[in-house]
């Protein structure tokens, strides 16, 4: 074969390859703030549901309270026994599976921010109707720890030790008043959070035995 016959082979484009690099940078670049972005989701969605669970619960428990009050006259229970005294009351609200709701017997409000209720020790033993501002005066809130039947005068505490969402954000601490909604004390004041409960509240394990000193 002759050097006037012979051709040369074409050299094979590097289009392909440098788009085929490019796509799967680009890919990389979008794939890993998209993980960031659903393990977030899934980390503020595990701290809902706690949050979500402390509030059903805590409004459980002020019904009772208000329960054990229509029982006594209408005075609320004292401070160092409060939660023995209207464990008999508490009817546990029914909800949607994986929004657990802490059982009458158990130590903590939130489990995963290891938070606990504590009552307003200001309210013990004072009737009801003595309260002017029901709907602004707080019967029971959410403060760091376990174990039962908490009290303490009510403040408002630091937003900086508050249970954390995700990248270490203070949630807030929940309240709930004498009458009214459970409420989220965040640095922005007090946001309202609602009814959360979707069902009427089922009667607790606990039998509810009469009082001696219910006046009846």
């Amino acid at each position: 074969m002759s050097d006037a016959n012979y051709a040369p082979q074409p050299k094979k484009s590097k289009v392909g390859l440098i788009v085929t690099i490019v796509v799967l940078v680009l890919t990389c670049c979008c794939l890993i703030p998209g993980i960031v972005v659903v393990s977030g989701g899934l980390q503020l969605f595990g701290s809902s549901k706690g949050l979500i669970g402390c509030s059903i619960s805590m409004t459980d428990w002020r019904d009772a309270v208000m329960a054990y009050a229509a029982a006594h006259n209408g005075k609320l229970p004292p401070a160092a026994t409060w939660q023995d005294d209207v464990l008999k009351y508490v009817k546990t609200s029914n909800v949607q599976p994986g929004f657990p709701v802490p059982q009458p017997s158990d130590d903590y409000c939130d489990k995963q921010a290891a938070t606990v209720i504590s009552f307003n020790s200001d309210l013990a033993g004072k009737k009801v109707d003595s309260i002017k501002d029901q709907e602004g005066t707080v019967m029971l809130f959410e403060v760091a720890g376990s174990g039962r039947n908490k009290s303490a005068k009510w403040i408002e505490r630091a937003q900086e030790s508050a249970p954390k969402f995700i990248m270490s954000v203070p949630r807030g601490w929940i309240e709930i008043p004498v009458r009214g909604s459970a409420g989220l004390r965040t640095k922005q004041g007090l946001q309202p959070i609602g009814n959360m409960r979707t069902t009427v509240p089922q009667s607790s394990s606990t039998p509810a035995t009469k009082s001696s000193d219910d006046g009846s």
